[in-house]
């Protein structure tokens, strides 16, 4: 299989997520051999830390920018040699900086850090992640606080009612590279035409995998409604290190109170979540 990361981009606020967002991209930049993009869009650069630079706004993004600079020697030296860090200072919101960065520089892979518990859903976040995954090809891998693992040996990858042929790629080159697992997961709910059609592609993701490489995959069949909360649920059970899904009813939670606040399944996981866009 051909080598699918090259270039990984970090979106940073100075923030102790966006901090383990770069030292999750360091592991993954010298596994798999790859460069790695600081960006700071200046709308989000007045963080925590920057406080102390009580200036104008010219002056704040001059210290956003030296922040940055000082965040991209802290971390070069942990990468293995001749891999490099680059850092920019982009003009408008989160969204709008991670888009245009990622397609005018061919970015792989994005890692973004995400808040945890009530202050995440009070507070929210300065990146949409379907938002972004509209605009773009590469997947969008989101991490928490208590990501420790660096090996990910146990992939959760759902499928519904589509042949997720990216996903399988993506999952299919990391678990190669890892020696991973792959659990292959659908839900089985009250109509019995709907349960058909989910196990008629699960066969199809089974076989393929099967037909095409020498992984170890598993086949999951689960009672639920909800495709992500089953996932999750799933995902804890067996301590899975890796979620791999689609934006949209892959990654929806049910419920009043995830419509309102940030309810998805990347939002809320503890184990991380890459999200691709399905087409």
């Amino acid at each position: 299989m051909n080598k699918l990361f090259n270039n990984i981009l970090v979106p940073v606020d100075f923030s102790d997520v966006s901090e383990l967002a770069i030292e999750k991209a360091i592991d993954i930049a010298n596994h798999f051999k790859c460069n790695i993009h600081l960006v700071v869009a200046d709308t989000n650069s007045i963080g925590k830390r920057t406080r102390q630079f009580n200036k104008s706004i010219n002056g704040i993004a001059a210290d956003a920018e030296a922040m940055l600079y000082r965040l991209q020697n802290k971390f070069t030296f942990r990468l293995h040699p001749g891999l490099s860090i680059q850092s920019s200072l982009r003009k408008g919101t989160g969204n709008r900086a991670v888009i245009e960065y990622t397609l005018r520089h061919n970015i792989d892979l994005i890692i973004i850090g995400r808040s945890t518990g009530v202050i995440k859903k009070l507070m929210g976040s300065s990146y949409d992640i379907v938002e972004i995954t509209k605009h773009i090809e590469c997947p969008v891998l989101t991490v928490r606080m208590n990501t420790s693992n660096n090996q990910w040996m146990n992939i959760v990858l759902p499928v519904c009612s589509m042949l997720p042929v990216r996903k399988i790629m993506f999952a299919c080159y990391l678990a190669r590279k890892y020696n991973s697992k792959i659990h292959l997961l659908s839900i089985a709910g009250d109509e019995i035409e709907t349960d058909i059609e989910r196990n008629q592609y699960l066969y199809k993701a089974y076989q393929l995998l099967r037909d095409n490489t020498n992984l170890v995959i598993e086949c999951h069949t689960i009672r639920g409604h909800n495709i992500a909360e089953s996932t999750l649920r799933f995902a804890q059970k067996i301590n899975a290190d890796l979620i791999v899904v689609n934006t949209g009813q892959e990654s929806r939670l049910s419920g009043f109170v995830n419509k309102i606040f940030d309810g998805s399944l990347f939002s809320e996981s503890k184990i991380p979540v890459m999200s691709i866009s399905a087409v």
